[in-house]
């Protein structure tokens, strides 16, 4: 079976999310139309098996349990696929290091033969240790073979840790942009990280939820370039009050020494996280500006 790499799960997951959320804002409006029709209708003419709007709002329910389901095994896949292109760069990291302790060898043995040369000239015994940095005699340059043994031991370690380790929990992307930041951007970064990340799903509520932190403060971000996006997690849930939006062009600008001068901005008043939380004493002020739409 053809293996699928990340790329194509988190396109899969997007196109399956965009969907269910289409179903979803249908949903209501299918069970309205079955609602009125039960309530107009006599008894013994609806049927669940034949009448339209009963057939209709149940093809709405079974699609969004479908579509539930093929998400989470495309989740699923994701992370075999995340799991699959680590091992992949594991085998890679081998390669490498057998191919430099290849080079290695090979150095060695003929650095050794010189030396043993050298002893027979000299009359006297010569070791490696003679090639190793000695600041007190102006010699501050490591040879290639400590080189290349230092490299080795480096992607040893990085080959180990990822070999013993899982996939991690915890995640974050950092995201800066001068043209403005797409949520696509921020739910593609989200979703091809190799960690345990939120769903497509969750980054789009908690991207709804800092809209709407953003609205009540009477600041709304829609028509604004978002310039940074931090958004950070673990085991799939959002860290709601360290993640955040920020858009430079509603931060207040700081006045400089001299009229007219900008010197910064207030951070604070152009970042926007989805909830209030304990450090964000501005956005807890207007909590309460502006009541929920049903």
């Amino acid at each position: 079976m053809f293996e699928r790499g990340v790329d194509h799960w988190v396109k899969r997951e997007l196109d399956l999310t965009r969907r269910k959320l289409q179903v979803q804002d249908s949903l209501a409006a299918v069970e309205a139309a079955a609602g009125a029709r039960l309530l107009d209708a006599e008894e013994t003419e609806v049927s669940g098996d034949s009448d339209a709007a009963l057939v209709d709002l149940g093809r709405a329910q079974a699609e969004m349990r479908s579509l539930g389901f093929a998400i989470t095994g495309c989740r699923a896949r994701r992370m075999d696929a995340i799991r699959a292109k680590r091992a992949g760069e594991v085998s890679a990291l081998r390669k490498l290091i057998s191919s430099k302790e290849s080079e290695l060898a090979k150095l060695d043995a003929e650095t050794d033969a010189l030396l043993n040369k050298l002893s027979e000239l000299q009359r006297m015994k010569y070791t490696p240790g003679i090639l190793m940095p000695n600041p007190a005699q102006g010699f501050f340059e490591t040879p290639y073979g400590g080189k290349l043994r230092t490299e080795i031991a480096d992607l040893e370690g990085r080959a180990a840790q990822m070999e013993s380790c899982e996939i991690p929990s915890n995640g974050m992307v950092d995201l800066n942009s001068e043209v403005g930041i797409e949520v696509d951007a921020i739910l593609s970064a989200a979703l091809s990280h190799s960690s345990e990340g939120p769903s497509a799903q969750l980054v789009l509520q908690w991207f709804d939820g800092c809209k709407r932190m953003a609205r009540s403060r009477h600041t709304p971000i829609e028509g604004h370039l978002i310039n940074r996006c931090y958004l950070k997690w673990h085991a799939g849930v959002i860290n709601e009050a360290e993640s955040y939006v920020f858009c430079r062009a509603l931060a207040t600008p700081v006045k400089g020494p001299t009229f007219g001068e900008v010197s910064g901005y207030n951070v604070a008043r152009g970042s926007f996280h989805s909830a209030p939380h304990s450090d964000d004493s501005f956005a807890r002020q207007f909590v309460t500006a502006e009541p929920e739409k049903a």
